[in-house]
């Protein structure tokens, strides 16, 4: 998975597995709720789009041109489990976008946050058109 913004072997079949159940309804369902003796918590979906979101922010354009810059124009060659991860985000995506139009304004946020980093993908033609609920 990841560890202090790490992308690890197992972190692109981990994201790609996460992003292919989110609409699972298993996943989806509204577990999310606030007792007053307890703390409230966040529903699966939520927590499983934050860490989509986080690794997605590990590998953004960013983090690869601040990789670049420190060790490389080949850094991404020899990193391939950021390259590998990077050329799966519109796959990546495509698991994230309906959650986009969530009836959880969370789950919305979350998915949200997720997918701008996703979104930088140049092939990725979704993310180049605005997004209209339904869709």
């Amino acid at each position: 998975m990841t560890h202090q913004n790490t992308i690890y072997e197992a972190t692109v079949p981990m994201a790609l597995y996460v992003a292919a159940i989110l609409s699972h309804p298993v996943i989806a369902a509204a577990n999310c709720g606030h007792d007053a003796n307890n703390r409230p918590h966040r529903p699966t979906l939520v927590r499983l789009l934050k860490w989509l979101s986080d690794t997605a922010y590990d590998a953004d354009d960013k983090c690869a041109a601040i990789g670049e810059r420190y060790f490389g124009k080949g850094f991404l060659d020899e990193y391939g489990e950021m390259h590998e991860f990077r050329d799966l985000r519109p796959a990546i995506f495509s698991g994230v976008h309906p959650l986009l139009s969530h009836d959880n304004a969370g789950v919305r946020d979350a998915a949200l946050i997720a997918a701008l980093p996703l979104a930088e993908h140049p092939g990725n033609p979704r993310a180049l058109r605005p997004f209209h609920s339904g869709t």
